[in-house]
């Protein structure tokens, strides 16, 4: 179980580091973070999963939690977020649903 002191401390560093969106093409959700300091993003690892990864040719880490997974984490951490930051959620889980019912009828029906 995730402390409640964790989720507060994750939705103040996704408040000014992170972005929460989904992907156009794919619909799928998608929680990420860019930064230098690589701890940071090793804590959002160590709590909700996801991949840590550097590029090569920049100077900064960026830690990803797509899918199902960034979508639990996307409405758990929206009550602690900003207007601003809330909004963003709102839309990337209504294009995310909204994919997923697409698919899903398209699967239906050709069954």
């Amino acid at each position: 179980m995730i402390a409640t002191r964790d989720l507060e401390w994750a939705a103040g560093f996704m408040e000014g580091e992170g972005c929460f969106h989904s992907r156009k093409a794919s619909g799928m959700m998608d929680i990420q973070a860019s930064q230098v300091q690589k701890w940071p993003l090793e804590r959002m690892q160590a709590l909700f999963g996801g991949t840590l990864y550097k590029n090569p040719k920049v100077t900064f880490w960026h830690w990803r939690l797509p899918g199902v997974a960034g979508a639990g984490l996307a409405m758990t951490l929206y009550p602690l977020m900003s207007p601003r930051r809330q909004e963003q959620i709102r839309f990337a889980l209504e294009r995310w649903k909204s994919h997923k019912a697409r698919v899903g009828k398209k699967y239906r029906q050709a069954a």
